[in-house]
């Protein structure tokens, strides 16, 4: 008589013994796979100007970085990194492992393509920031990390969204807002920036020069003039132009000794609906005898 019991137990070891066999051989294929991987996730060569270079892909078509080190200590270094499909994430120089000059990055929520300038760890130069289209987003100069001068920004289309002016410090001097069909609804600050006269006390034979920086709002005409107030009813405006750069030279010889007055006019003209701003700011010069 045949003990089906055992005959069960049998057949029950056998399914487990292949089963278990065949979780062997999946996790050694496996295993396998990734070592065979593992030759193109990450890569580690000497290019031709015997620098070190590490990479790390995707897959062997797709890059997802590249580090050339530029120094047998690897502080400084150039870095590039990649989306998956290809474009550029991420490209900037390291100095002592602090970014250097240039960089570069694609913010993929907002589709923007960032250029940034560094000088000592900080943002120091030209930025700006371009749609997919090539249009500009915004634009400005940094110094030591602060907004300076001029920042424009636009939508999508070049419609203008805000012009904004700060000083050296990253402190707003002039603000102008526009809405969607492109008209100022919020104005504030002064269009004239500053004025630099170059000395003030000079001799009568000496020749004054100085400088005037004033906002150039978009879809605006910005006129300066200076003049000196020789008496209320007859100044002399000896100096009238349309800025089209928001620093300007200017120089005046005076023809006697005694305290003169300069006053700085800025008008600005909104050319959509015809409004007029203007500024004003007054420069005392003593200028002596010879």
């Amino acid at each position: 008589m045949v003990n089906t019991s055992n005959q069960e137990g049998l057949v029950q070891f056998l399914v487990t013994y292949f089963k278990l066999k065949h979780l062997v051989c999946l996790i050694i294929l496996t295993a396998f796979f990734i070592s065979c991987l593992s030759g193109y996730k990450k890569k580690k060569f000497y290019n031709d100007d015997g620098k070190l270079v590490m990479q790390e892909w995707y897959d062997k078509n797709s890059l997802k970085s590249n580090i050339t080190f530029l120094d047998d200590i690897h502080n400084d270094y150039i870095s590039v990194s990649y989306y998956e499909d290809g474009r550029l994430m991420d490209s900037a120089k390291y100095i002592n492992d602090t970014v250097d000059g240039l960089r570069k990055f694609y913010e993929a929520n907002s589709e923007l393509m960032h250029f940034e300038n560094y000088k000592n760890g900080f943002l120091n130069g030209f930025h700006k920031a371009i749609y997919s289209n090539g249009i500009t987003s915004f634009e400005g100069y940094r110094l030591n990390g602060y907004k300076a001068g001029e920042w424009k920004f636009h939508y999508s289309d070049g419609r203008p969204i805000t012009y904004e002016y700060y000083d050296s410090t990253g402190k707003i001097k002039y603000f102008r807002k526009y809405n969607e069909e492109g008209e100022a609804v919020k104005v504030s600050g002064s269009g004239l920036i500053s004025i630099y006269p170059e000395n003030k006390s000079i001799r009568v034979s000496d020749t004054l020069r100085g400088y005037v920086e004033a906002a150039i709002p978009p879809a605006c005409k910005v006129i300066l003039s200076i003049k000196e107030a020789v008496d209320e009813q007859n100044p002399d405006n000896f100096f009238i132009t349309e800025l089209k750069k928001s620093k300007i030279e200017w120089n005046r010889k005076f023809g006697s000794a005694g305290m003169k007055n300069l006053i700085f006019k800025i008008n600005i003209k909104d050319l959509k609906s015809g409004k007029e701003e203007e500024y004003i700011a007054e420069q005392k010069i003593n200028v002596k005898a010879d």
